[in-house]
């Protein structure tokens, strides 16, 4: 890499700027990340949830194709 390519990459990302700023502001990136962490993964488990709806009431393992679309959409929406 020559050395125009590095000082182009060097301006490009601004590492220093970048951790001036992070280290200012470090508790709110923090709680950021952690609202980030919460909520995907609230969002995960609703999301898988559905696959393990017939472990949870076993009665769905024989329940017709039209009954197990009517208990998704009450779920989805």
């Amino acid at each position: 890499m020559s050395e125009k390519e590095f000082a182009k990459r060097k301006t490009l990302y601004q590492l220093r700027l970048r951790w001036g700023l992070i280290r200012r502001q470090w508790p709110a990136r923090l709680g950021l990340a952690g609202l980030y962490a919460a909520f995907s993964v609230s969002v995960t488990a609703l999301k898988t949830v559905p696959a393990v709806f017939p472990q949870m009431n076993p009665s769905l393992n024989e329940a017709s194709a039209d009954r197990a679309l009517a208990i998704l959409k009450t779920y989805f929406f």
